[in-house]
C-alpha cells in the first residue's frame, strides 16, 4: 500500500472536519470536565457539612 491509496480517505475527512471543529469540540469537553469537578467538590464540601452538623447534634434525622 502506498500514500496514493489512503489519497481520498485523507481528503474526505479534510473535508468534513476543521479546525474550528476541533476547536469547539475541546473547549465543550473542557467546560463539561471543569463543571463536574466543580460539581463533585461541591457534592463533597455539602456532605461534609452535613456530617459535621450531625457529629456535633445540630442535625438529627
Amino acid at each position: 500500500m502506498t500514500f496514493t491509496d489512503f489519497q481520498p480517505v485523507i481528503t474526505a475527512l479534510q473535508t468534513q472536519i476543521s479546525v474550528s471543529t476541533i476547536v469547539a469540540v475541546l473547549a465543550a469537553v473542557a467546560g463539561i470536565s471543569v463543571g463536574l469537578v466543580f460539581m463533585w467538590w461541591a457534592g463533597r464540601k455539602g456532605v461534609r457539612a452535613l456530617m459535621a452538623a450531625f457529629k456535633k447534634g445540630k442535625l438529627s434525622l
